[in-house]
């Protein structure tokens, strides 16, 4: 459906006049906010967010963790440095 500034009706396509790769972006938007397969598919979207944060928080730890292992190493060798 094409609008014109005015709000009168351009020009109206059903779903199965368009081209493929609208139809596919028309799917595909549904199918990224689950609401293409119902309930089955809300749940899976849940899961894939639920995966998508569990892999930032395990990401961030052990970033976090090199880090502070890192830290240490540099300064244990200050130290022996200075010691030398």
């Amino acid at each position: 459906m094409t609008l014109a500034r005015n709000g009168e009706l351009v020009r109206y396509e059903t779903f199965s006049n368009q081209r493929p790769g609208a139809r596919l972006r028309a799917i595909t938007r549904f199918a990224h906010t689950g609401e293409i397969l119902g309930m089955t598919g809300q749940t899976i979207a849940g899961l894939a967010t639920t995966g998508a944060s569990v892999l930032v928080v395990t990401g961030l730890s052990l970033a976090i963790r090199r880090f502070r292992s890192w830290r240490r190493r540099r300064a244990d060798r200050q130290q022996q440095a200075a010691a030398a």
